[in-house]
């Protein structure tokens, strides 16, 4: 070759160098704009549990400080934050050790060690102060439990991205020991059923999922290599033991942003494992799990297009994995929420408010993981109501006052133990024994507003009243009336009147009274609330049980032992999700067909203040 031809060929070398710089620099911010997008947002809250069960929610503060909130066991409300220090990057483990006190783990801001702090004793509000445990490791560490109670902390190191682990010793913790490969920072540890830990990661190049395990239950060094369980996902997934005793892997497929899942095949045989399966949903990376208390697997994630929060759950507790559909929780989020089992085995789901992640929106399950209550605020704001009493020397006929109604006219009426008042806002007409002779007791202890613009009035001896038109109709045993001490009046939605008395229950209908006795049914004749649901079925609540009557007049009854915790039952109530909620004197009752026509009860310990419960309404 010339030199001529060698300079040309130099030349040529040098300008395809320089072409192939200026792509790869235009292409590399493109490509790590694309990895970005890919990690799911950092999330800033945590959840653990005490010695009892109780949840803790933590959360960090932009600067790294770690602040934690509980739930009061007086009356079930939210303690405010209280700051337990630290300057922590997001990816906290938390864990409770053999002794029930709760420990966290975090990496230091600056530090880039491992910082711990710890309950000074189980179920306590005292905290040690913050311990450095070493290492030089990138944010995000796990943690778990070996067999004999050991905690085991793993994290990858900053420099090798090597995955490392230290572990509790009888004396206080092990110097870091190395466990090989290289994984992106999304490390997961998970026990199996025999009592081995098996860790997760993430390969760094392709998105393949590594696993490695110990070889036999609390070993600190003999652990099996790592090795590949294929698929291609994003940072972000999770893992649980199914109702079978099988781990079970949730991702998001980092080619379609598919919720993806693979499994064992037999229980804590961690060699074999089923191929990757669609799950279905395309989600935001960054899912959660959790594990009820009867076993059953609950998956939940971010919905990619709208950001609401998403879940699927195990239908069976016999390992025949069933699932739901993907079903909206009903509220957005930016991170991935946490979940977290609550000490009645029931699942607690806690997300940041998309505008405001100072504000934490939570809502939990109830009755065994069989339905859910509405989302509510950590920091639920309490209202300033103004208020105005009235009393016998401002007109009221008496001070207890045992029913209130509105009639379609707008006038309010007060039912007391010494007549019937009309309150029209400023002023009081009062009736009674003495100027409405229709009245033959003055003790008025039900009223119902009827849609004709009719009030209705029940006494306490005698009998039931119409008022309609200023018209006073009375009605009594002697007209058909199951009995003179009425107790309730109730209108359902044909129109049809139902009076409950102390001896039965009557229904007006087309001018006659046709009365209900425990000889048709009825659990008692002390007849105390009534009330219609949406599907028409008439619930009746006795002093000895709760019956419900559908519309072809078939009785239903729910007493002790058979479902219903008491059988003292005082008001009912339907909410607008169709939940059937019973007041009693064991608290607030909640009745679920789904799971076997049976009832849960809510007390003090839920938040009410008092287990009496006369009266429910939405």
């Amino acid at each position: 070759m010339t030199r001529n031809r060698l300079n040309g060929f130099v030349y040529l070398c040098l300008q395809l160098k320089t072409i192939l710089t200026v792509l790869f620099l235009i292409i590399l911010p493109t490509a790590m704009k694309a990895m970005a997008s890919d990690l799911p947002e950092p999330s800033h809250l945590f959840v653990g549990h005490d010695a009892t069960g109780e949840l803790e929610v933590f959360k960090l503060d932009n600067v790294g400080t770690l602040y934690h909130r509980w739930r009061k066991t007086s009356n079930g409300a939210w303690s405010s934050w209280s700051s337990l220090g630290g300057s922590l990057s997001p990816g906290l483990a938390i864990i409770s050790n053999v002794n029930g006190k709760m420990e966290i783990f975090g990496v230091g801001r600056t530090t880039q060690n491992l910082e711990c702090i710890r309950q000074l004793s189980a179920n306590s509000l005292d905290w040690s102060s913050w311990t450095n445990l070493g290492g030089v490791l990138e944010p995000a560490v796990t943690a778990e439990k070996n067999l004999d109670g050991r905690i085991e902390v793993f994290a990858v190191d900053n420099a090798t991205h090597r995955v490392k682990h230290i572990f509790q010793t009888g004396s206080g913790w092990s110097s870091w020991a190395d466990l090989g490969d290289s994984v992106q920072s999304d490390l997961k540890v998970m026990k199996n059923s025999d009592g081995r830990l098996e860790l997760f990661g993430i390969a760094m190049d392709n998105g393949t999922l590594f696993h490695c395990w110990q070889l036999r239950p609390n070993t600190t060094n003999e652990w099996s290599t790592w090795t590949g369980l294929g698929g291609a996902i994003l940072p972000g997934f999770a893992i649980a033991p199914n109702t079978a005793g099988r781990l079970d892997i949730f991702a998001v497929n980092r080619t379609n942003e598919t919720v993806c899942r693979i499994s064992q095949v037999i229980p804590s045989d961690s060699r074999y494992w089923t191929s990757w399966q669609d799950f279905g949903a395309t989600v935001k990376p960054g899912l959660a799990i959790g594990l009820s208390g009867d076993g059953r697997l609950e998956v939940f994630g971010i919905n990619a297009s709208n950001s609401m929060i998403l879940h699927r759950w195990e239908l069976l507790v016999n390992g025949s994995d069933k699932w739901s559909e993907w079903t909206s929780l009903g509220e957005k989020t930016v991170a991935a929420p946490v979940v977290g089992e609550n000490e009645d085995g029931n699942l607690e789901v806690f997300a940041a408010d998309p505008n405001n992640e100072d504000l934490i929106h939570y809502r939990r399950q109830i009755s065994n993981a069989s339905g859910w209550l509405d989302w509510s605020s950590l920091d639920q704001p309490v209202f300033t109501y103004a208020s105005r009493s009235w009393h016998v020397d401002e007109g009221l006929p008496d001070n207890v006052v045992q029913a209130i109604a509105q009639t379609t006219d707008g006038f309010l009426w007060i039912g007391t133990r010494e007549g019937l008042a009309r309150f029209d806002g400023s002023q009081f007409v009062c009736y009674n024994t003495l100027n409405t002779p229709k009245l033959k007791n003055s003790s008025i202890t039900a009223l119902c507003a009827g849609k004709d613009g009719s009030l209705w009035i029940g006494t306490d001896g005698g009998g039931l009243i119409r008022l309609n038109n200023g018209v006073f109709t009375q009605f009594a045993t002697t007209n058909g009336l199951a009995g003179d001490e009425v107790q309730v009046i109730y209108e359902s939605k044909d129109g049809t009147l139902w009076v409950g008395t102390t001896t039965g229950m009557s229904c007006y209908r087309n001018r006659e009274f046709h009365t209900y006795s425990e000889h048709d049914g009825l659990l008692s004749d002390n007849v105390r609330c009534i009330y219609e649901d949406r599907d028409e079925n008439l619930w009746i609540a006795t002093g000895k049980g709760l019956n419900r009557m559908g519309q072809t007049g078939a009785m239903a009854a729910f007493f002790m032992p058979n479902g219903l915790p008491n059988d003292s039952v005082r008001a009912i109530c339907q909410d607008q999700g169709g939940r059937i909620w019973v007041g009693s004197n064991n608290g607030l009752l909640w009745y679920n067909a789904y799971w076997g026509n049976t009832f849960y009860a809510y007390n003090t310990k839920y938040g009410l203040s008092d287990m009496f419960v006369s009266a429910a309404c939405e």
